[in-house]
């Protein structure tokens, strides 16, 4: 089942993001591999066709939230920490994947864009931070 998930927990949700983004990963030819360590940075390392490998933080939503008249905007939670939430560390991630799950959208931005705890993202608006970075599998190329 693509989209609209119905994982019973956040946490349940983002094994199912980062199992989703396995699969996108595979199907482009990239090659992901999943920390042994739980709590790591990075959730997982993706090998590109040239040897590179990336650190990844894979995040997600399937709640939009409204805003004014019809807009729609996903928020997602590009923070660390469980009590005292901190902006990813850009030395140990080089990407945030972000899923929004009821579009079954992508966005692959390079974690020096995300420099708040939490990136809006707004795909019915051209003038959106973000929407540059959506479907950006080519980053994975450098």
């Amino acid at each position: 089942m693509v989209g609209t998930s119905k994982a019973s927990s956040n946490k349940a949700r983002g094994t199912l993001y980062e199992h989703r983004f396995i699969v996108q990963c595979l199907e482009r030819g990239l090659a992901p591999f999943i920390p042994i360590e739980s709590g790591s940075a990075q959730d997982l390392l993706v090998m590109n066709r040239d040897s590179t490998v990336f650190r990844v933080q894979v995040k997600g939503t399937s709640v939009p939230v409204q805003k004014g008249q019809g807009v729609v905007r996903y928020k997602i939670s590009a923070s660390t920490g469980q009590y005292v939430k901190q902006v990813i560390d850009c030395q140990k991630v080089d990407i945030v994947a972000a899923y929004i799950d009821p579009l079954d959208s992508w966005y692959i931005i390079p974690c020096d864009e995300v420099n708040v705890t939490s990136v809006w993202i707004s795909p019915s608006s051209q003038t959106s931070r973000f929407e540059k970075y959506k479907d950006y599998w080519e980053l994975f190329a450098n």
